[in-house]
């Protein structure tokens, strides 16, 4: 995997190339109200995250086509009449059928946590923003 990134004028981009070739882009434009504040790294973060986000929704939706996948061919199998539970191929199928299904929540998980982050991480910045525009008001008065 490759991650680039690049800032001009108040636009931050990230990208992530894939192993496979595929592309994940992640934007952040500066508000123009808060171009008083324009701040480099906090666009590159906000375009960092998006990008996860967007890789992470693919890794999911991807795992999840592998592990029905993995659950037709396991129904299959029980059609055949020498189908034993106690089988070691058919115990390491359901072995790694449940694992896909816990990485898939993990997974599931981390990306509704990294979009709350994203969300809190933004609000917080307003209110630190409106903050240092109070204080700049009161010394200017």
């Amino acid at each position: 995997m490759k991650t680039t990134y690049i800032y001009h004028n108040g636009i931050a981009k990230y990208t992530i190339i894939d192993n496979d070739g595929s592309i994940y882009d992640g934007e952040a434009h500066c508000h123009p109200e808060d171009a008083d504040m324009m701040n480099e790294k906090t666009g590159l973060q906000i375009a960092e995250t998006r990008a996860n986000i967007k890789f992470l929704k693919r890794l999911i939706k991807e795992s999840k086509k592998e592990l029905k996948a993995l659950k037709d061919f396991h129904s299959l199998l029980k059609f055949n009449p020498y189908y034993n539970e106690e089988n070691r191929e058919v115990k390491l199928l359901i072995k790694e059928i449940r694992r896909r299904e816990k990485d898939i929540k993990e997974n599931e998980n981390s990306l509704k946590e990294m979009k709350d982050t994203l969300i809190e991480y933004i609000a917080e910045k307003e209110k630190f923003y409106q903050k240092i525009r109070r204080n700049r008001n009161r010394g200017q008065k």
